[in-house]
């Protein structure tokens, strides 16, 4: 409560502190019809001032490029974030420079959360994945207002997030964690959440990748990437979550750089190779303006992803792709210069482009651009000019609100209910403290995650053995794992636990997997129980089925601090290791997390198959244990449910049949990872009269059992 008082106060001093634009109607078509076109173009460009030495950047080009023109905003990155204080002096200080201009600047962040989390102090929070991983989308709406919470408390006004591309291709280099699924519904729900958190704090959304990056080989900051998806492809699933956030209030849209050659048609002759591709996103007026602005009916702003990219950088000169950029309906480029060394290189593109306003530009298309960028700025207050004599309140309130242990609180227990158990042979989970542990792990950050799970652990009155614990690192010191030395550190241990973080699909050619998979056979020949715990990407899951349980946490970054000892601005950390190590040991919680995603089979090459062996919104729970009861020929009652059973301790339902047809899930109702059905009354009373086989399909094989339709059910 405490907090949330002062949260308000903030808002009130932040709003307070500008000019009270909604007082009187602003004719933003005046506005806009008295710019110069240098004016306006600089309003269409969103520049980065980034060095290696933090936010030290070089003050007087940086004054003087943004006094010189009115630009759209400033993206700020890590280095700009260092602490509280130093972020908010530095977002005072590009406000200050732009303070002659009649519009203040967007400042925007890849504040995503989990993965890409820009700020040095700052909840971290769990990552997309994993937020979907919770099967509760409320999850994704105490994220977003955490992240929202936080960057405005700080003078950053737009978020360039959700991520709302879906994870189709397991080979995806970019989306990964950053995907909320490769489902679009689920996407979709999640995205909506997380918006809905940050829009309630007053943070522009800027959602992307536009229209849909998830089936991607490739990443376009580091070379072209192509997608073979038709029109009608993309509607039913990449733009579903797109078409859901327009729908509901999206103010930005983030385009990206990859190619859609069955969409785009139009070509360019690269830079890099002189061979001729065709246009990315970024650079499609079909995509952008017959898509995303007539067909899907976005009237926000258009942002490029940016263009320092290579897809982008190497591809194309760079005033030709703006001129592309802009004619094909982008409103915002971003990031066309990173660097304030040379602050004449700016001005001179700005120059550039406005020279062709009228020819190679089109003014309707310029004058669209600025009157929607400055019709954003003025319903968030910042058509004004900027007024920062409150800057010692704020940094001082700040400083009691931003990544407080009661935001960590909250990011922790998003992550508990995240780890998701898919496979718990012989019931091996929960570990038992009083047994000898030996964990594998990959990181030194991974050593502060055990002793912040046993921390927490201990407070929530399980009983703990440290001693009886012991960390291994991987790999010796050749960067590679020594089969021998690890088989020989198992002596006088009950347990092994593996962690693992796989970031690339390519990963899994790793000769160090394949010991690691020998490993775990060797320590079942010793009588021992193997853990495998994947900490980052799931798909690599398939190469470990060995092990006899498997727990995902979706997230690798780990912490190098004890939280309760830490004094002062507590700096991000990731909290999911350290619930994946608490869930390994607890037996007060239970397993919450389910599949976001589907995992699928491995070949003789270690390339992905079509075999789904863990279905999208599996997950093992501890009770399932118990509810697994042998029950065959039940009797329908007249008008209830009826809960069918069947023998068996098998997992992962895929699906199920009734008489051999396949059953819509709207007709039943599952426990994920138990064999307990129920079958809905409306359903029921459509059956025949007499006996009825259910089949549980699994991804191991199938179990039926038998239920029986009275006669006076459907009296003849």
């Amino acid at each position: 409560m405490e907090k949330k008082v002062l949260f308000i106060i903030a808002l009130f001093i932040y709003f307070f502190s500008i000019s009270n634009v909604f007082a009187e109607e602003v004719d933003i078509d005046q506005m806009v019809s008295s710019m110069s076109n240098e004016e306006k173009i600089a309003q269409m460009i969103m520049p980065a001032f980034r060095t290696t030495s933090g936010v030290a950047v070089n003050e007087d080009n940086v004054e003087e490029i943004l006094s010189t023109y009115g630009y759209a905003g400033v993206i700020l990155f890590a280095e700009n974030t260092t602490t509280i204080e130093e972020t908010m002096r530095f977002v005072d200080f590009l406000q200050e420079s732009n303070k002659n201009h009649d519009t203040q600047l967007l400042i925007s962040i890849d504040q995503e959360g989990g993965y890409v989390s820009r700020l040095a102090i700052g909840t971290e929070l769990p990552g997309n994945m994993a937020l979907a991983a919770t099967d509760d989308p409320e999850s994704a709406y105490e994220a977003g207002k955490i992240i929202g919470e936080e960057l405005a408390l700080q003078g950053i006004n737009t978020d360039l997030g959700p991520v709302l591309d879906l994870n189709s291709n397991p080979n995806n280099p970019v989306a990964g964690l950053r995907s909320f699924s490769d489902d679009p519904e689920i996407a979709s729900l999640y995205g909506e959440k997380y918006m809905e958190g940050l829009q309630e704090e007053g943070v522009i959304s800027a959602i992307k990748h536009f229209p849909g990056s998830g089936d991607a080989a490739n990443d376009t900051h580091e070379d072209l990437d192509i997608i073979n998806k038709t029109h009608d492809e993309l509607v039913e699933s990449d733009l579903v979550p797109f078409q859901n956030l327009i729908d509901n209030g999206a103010e930005m849209v983030v385009a990206s750089h990859i190619q859609y050659p069955i969409i785009e048609q139009e070509t360019y002759v690269s830079l890099k190779d002189g061979k001729t591709y065709t246009l990315p996103a970024s650079l499609s007026k079909t995509i952008l303006t017959d898509i995303l602005r007539d067909e899907m009916g976005f009237e926000g702003v258009i942002i490029t992803d940016a263009f320092d990219m290579a897809a982008i950088a190497e591809e194309f000169d760079k005033v030709d792709a703006s001129i592309k950029a802009i004619n094909a309906g982008a409103n915002i480029i971003l990031m066309p210069f990173i660097y304030d060394k040379d602050k004449d290189a700016l001005k001179a593109y700005v120059q550039t482009l406005a020279s062709k306003v009228g020819n190679e530009i089109s003014l309707d298309r310029v004058n669209d651009s600025v009157k929607r960028i400055l019709t954003l700025k003025y319903n968030k207050g910042l058509l004004n000019t900027y007024d920062g004599s409150d800057l010692e309140d704020r940094i001082a309130l700040a400083k009691t609100l931003v990544s407080t242990k009661e935001s960590h609180e909250v990011e922790f227990e998003l992550a508990l209910n995240a780890v998701t158990m898919i496979q718990n042979n012989n019931d091996v989970l929960p570990l038992n403290p009083e047994e000898k542990t030996i964990i594998f792990y990959e990181y030194g950050s991974h050593l502060k995650a055990l002793d912040n799970a046993i921390a927490y652990l201990e407070k929530d009155g399980t009983v703990m053995y440290p001693d009886n614990i012991t960390m291994y690192y991987f790999y010796d010191n050749t960067g590679h794992i020594s089969l021998d030395t690890l088989k020989a550190q198992l002596e006088g241990f009950d347990n092994v636990v593996m962690i693992r973080a796989q970031y690339h699909a390519n990963d899994l050619t790793d000769p160090d997997l394949d010991k690691m998979v020998e490993l775990i056979d060797y320590a079942h020949e010793q009588g021992k129980k193997v853990v495998f715990m994947e900490s980052h990407l799931p798909y690599e899951i398939a190469k470990f089925v060995n092990a006899d349980s498997l727990v995902l946490t979706y997230l690798a970054n780990g912490i190098r601090f004890l939280i309760d000892n830490y004094d002062g601005e507590i700096p991000k950390y990731g909290p999911n290791i350290i619930a994946g190590f608490y869930m390994l040991f607890s037996d007060k919680m239970n397993m919450n997390g389910i599949l976001p995603v589907i995992l699928y089979g491995l070949d003789e090459n270690e390339a992905f198959t079509d075999e789904v062996i863990f279905a999208r919104g599996f997950g093992l729970h501890y009770y399932n244990k118990y509810h697994i009861i042998s029950g065959d020929n039940q009797d329908y009652q007249s008008g209830n449910d009826l809960v069918i059973t069947a023998d068996g301790n098998k997992y992962n339902l895929l699906m199920l049949r009734v008489d051999g047809i396949e059953l819509a899930p709207s007709n039943y109702r599952a426990e994920q990872g138990s064999t307990i059905v129920t079958l809905y009354s409306s359903y029921l009373s459509t059956l025949s009269t007499g006996s009825h086989t259910l089949t549980f399909v699994y991804n191991d094989g199938e179990v039926d059992a038998t239920f029986t339709i009275p006669g006076y059910n459907n009296p003849q």
